[in-house]
């Protein structure tokens, strides 16, 4: 039984890391293994809140809590138990992950601006903006996070140095690159 816990609590801990490497490398488990990823759409009144997000970081999450919890009973009280009370709160480790992490994260809208709400932003010159070269410029979003997004000076202007204040007056129909013009710092 003991070696059980331990290679829960060892298999919980590689997959990530191993999905970590696996994503510095280029590559992704999550391709692989999406049939993990999974949303039970749960009555939205009850007890789970909506959706019962189950994926491959909450069942490694689950298989480090059952693994840990599990030890720390082993040998003090039956093992049917400890299996049992393990496994609870391995249950109740990956909701609460699930829950309160992965499905926020993933209502999270990962580009906060859309291309028409660009336009009329000012914004700072990261990399120097020339007229034969994009460079880039960081926009605050509405919840106050900074965006990088490709930019070329507007029809007229050779260059914009970095640090400089820029007003987005336009977004290339391609929706990847902002036109700018130099623009006054905010207060």
């Amino acid at each position: 039984m003991e070696k059980l816990f331990y290679s829960c609590i060892a298999v919980g801990l590689a997959v990530p890391l191993f999905n970590l490497l696996m994503g510095a490398i280029g590559f992704s488990l999550d391709g692989i293994l999406g049939a993990l990823d999974l949303d039970f759409d749960v009555d939205g009144d009850g007890i789970f809140g909506g959706k019962f997000p189950v994926n491959l970081m909450t069942l490694s999450f689950a298989a480090v809590i059952f693994g840990a919890v599990g030890l720390l009973f082993f040998g003090r009280i039956p093992d049917a138990a400890a299996v049992c009370i393990a496994l609870a709160n391995a249950l109740l480790g990956g909701y609460l992950l699930g829950r309160f992490v992965i499905l926020p994260l993933k209502k999270n809208d990962s580009s906060a601006l859309k291309a028409e709400q660009l336009e009329g932003r000012t914004g700072i010159v990261k990399m120097e903006i020339r007229s034969d070269f994009a460079g880039t410029i960081t926009v605050l979003s509405s919840i106050g996070s900074k965006i990088s997004y490709n930019a070329l000076p507007a029809q007229g202007i050779e260059k914009i140095p970095v640090g400089a204040y820029v007003k987005v007056i336009r977004v290339s129909e391609d929706g990847k690159t902002c036109i700018v013009k130099p623009a006054a710092p905010q207060k």
